[in-house]
C-alpha cells in the first residue's frame, strides 16, 4: 500500500499545530496543565456540568463550536469545544464527550486534549476576558523519518499547499473558516493532504494572521 502523509494545520483561538501521520504514539494528545491542583469538589462538579451540555451545544451550532462557563468565583471553569469543519454533528458530539472522559484523570484545573476531529479545553482562567488576550496552547507532533527522496521539492509543494489551504480557510466564509487540500507528489508519496481551521468567532483577517504565523 502506498504511504500517505497527512499534514495538518489547525490554528484557532486556542492554537493547535499538527504535522503528523493520522495516528501517532500517544493518541489522543492530552496536555494536563499545572494551573492549580484540581482538588475542589465544586470545581469538579462544574466540569461535570459542562460535560453534560457542551457536546450537544457544539455539535448543533453552525460552526461546531461552543464556549461555556460554570461555577462561582473563585472556582469558576471556562471551557471551549471545537470540531473540525468536515465532522458530522453526531461525531462531533461523541468526540467532545470522549474528551471530558479522557481528561477525567487530569488532576489540575486546566487541561486540553486534541483529537483528529475535535479539541476540548477547560481552565480556571477567563481566556475571553479581553480582545487582545488568547489562552493559547500548541501541541506539535514530529515524524523525523524521511517522507521522500526529494526533500527540497517536498518542502516547496507542502509550503504552496499549506498557503493555499490557509487562504481558503480564512477567506472562504461558506466553509466555517475551514479548508482542506491535497496535492499529487510522486510514486513514493502519491498525495499530500492539508487542513486548516480557525474558530468561527475570529475575523477573516485574524484567522489568516494566525494561520500564516504558524506555517
Amino acid at each position: 500500500m502506498a504511504r500517505r502523509l497527512l499534514l495538518s494545520v489547525a490554528v484557532v483561538t486556542l492554537a493547535l499545530l499538527l504535522a503528523s501521520p493520522r495516528r501517532t504514539m500517544g493518541y489522543p494528545w492530552p496536555v494536563c496543565g499545572d494551573n492549580g491542583v484540581l482538588a475542589d469538589s465544586e470545581y469538579k462538579a462544574s466540569i461535570r456540568s459542562l460535560a453534560a451540555t457542551m457536546p450537544k451545544n457544539a455539535s448543533t451550532s453552525p460552526g461546531l463550536f461552543a464556549t461555556a462557563q460554570a461555577g462561582v468565583a473563585p472556582e469558576q471553569v471556562w471551557a471551549l469545544a471545537f470540531c473540525r469543519g468536515d465532522a458530522t454533528a453526531s461525531y462531533c458530539s461523541s468526540c467532545i464527550a470522549q474528551g471530558f472522559k479522557d481528561l477525567a484523570s487530569c488532576e489540575y484545573k486546566d487541561a486540553i486534549i486534541f483529537y483528529d476531529s475535535c479539541l476540548l479545553t477547560y481552565t480556571n482562567v477567563h481566556f475571553r476576558a479581553a480582545d487582545d488576550f488568547h489562552y493559547s496552547s500548541y501541541y506539535q507532533i514530529r515524524n523525523l523519518g524521511n517522507a521522500t527522496a526529494e526533500p527540497a521539492r517536498f518542502q516547496r509543494v507542502v509550503a504552496e499547499l499549506m498557503n493555499a489551504t490557509a487562504t481558503s480557510a480564512a477567506f472562504n466564509s461558506s466553509t466555517r473558516l475551514y479548508a482542506s487540500g491535497e496535492a499529487d507528489f510522486d510514486k513514493e508519496l502519491p498525495e499530500i493532504y492539508t487542513w486548516a481551521q480557525c474558530t468561527p468567532d475570529m475575523s477573516q483577517d485574524s484567522c489568516w494572521a494566525c494561520l500564516a504565523r504558524d506555517m
